[in-house]
């Protein structure tokens, strides 16, 4: 058993245990995720068995139906978007905090309306581990995230007024040391026939 258990924590440090993502769509107002955190300044929501919780960095969050943002008061401001400087000046730029009820592979993470000098920094407690730098969907490399680590996802550069949006985030949920346990046992059974076979038993 403990081979077993040996053999998949391998397998699984190889190829992050992803069986498809789940895919937390902020988007606009007429999603789940966006229409709820609509003029909230934080939420929480089950997708799929596994809970996400996202809270503004300053502020509200705003969803249209162009976009998922926070919306400042100050002249200027891109009301469905993340701008990198609050209230039209230096300040704490826009963006948000996210977590979630259980330990997650980050799998990906799409932006729209990226301006050209815009740039989103990814942190957890561990330090920075992904920059976004353009329009689409970033690879966030399969990033281990444990559930008591927020996640801060904050605009590190770019134009007041030209904020950009959150479409969606991609996470795996860890399976549980029994499912590993399972999974383990099923990926040796041809070795242990193999094995039989071979000793004629």
């Amino acid at each position: 058993m403990v081979r077993s258990l040996f053999l998949m924590a391998l397998i699984c440090s190889a190829h992050q245990c992803t069986h498809g993502g789940i895919i937390f769509l902020f988007e606009d107002n007429t999603t789940l995720i966006g229409s709820g955190l609509d003029n909230q300044p934080f939420g929480s929501f089950t997708v799929s068995g596994l809970e996400i919780t996202a809270t503004a960095s300053t502020g509200s969050f705003n969803a249209t139906s162009s976009g998922f943002g926070i919306n400042q008061s100050a002249s200027g401001d891109d009301t469905d978007g993340f701008d990198f400087e609050e209230g039209g000046g230096p300040g704490l730029a826009e963006g948000l905090m996210i977590s979630f009820d259980s330990d997650v592979w980050l799998n990906n993470i799409d932006v729209s309306s990226f301006g050209g000098s815009d740039e989103i920094m990814m942190t957890f407690s561990s330090g920075t581990f992904a920059t976004v730098s353009s329009t689409g969907t970033t690879s966030l490399g399969n990033t281990f995230v444990a559930a008591s680590d927020p996640i801060t996802i904050a605009t590190t550069a770019g134009n007041y007024g030209n904020g950009w949006s959150l479409d969606f985030i991609e996470a795996t949920a860890v399976p549980e040391p029994s499912s590993l346990l399972f999974l383990g046992t099923v990926a040796l059974l041809p070795l242990w026939r193999m094995r039989r076979k071979r000793h004629g038993v």
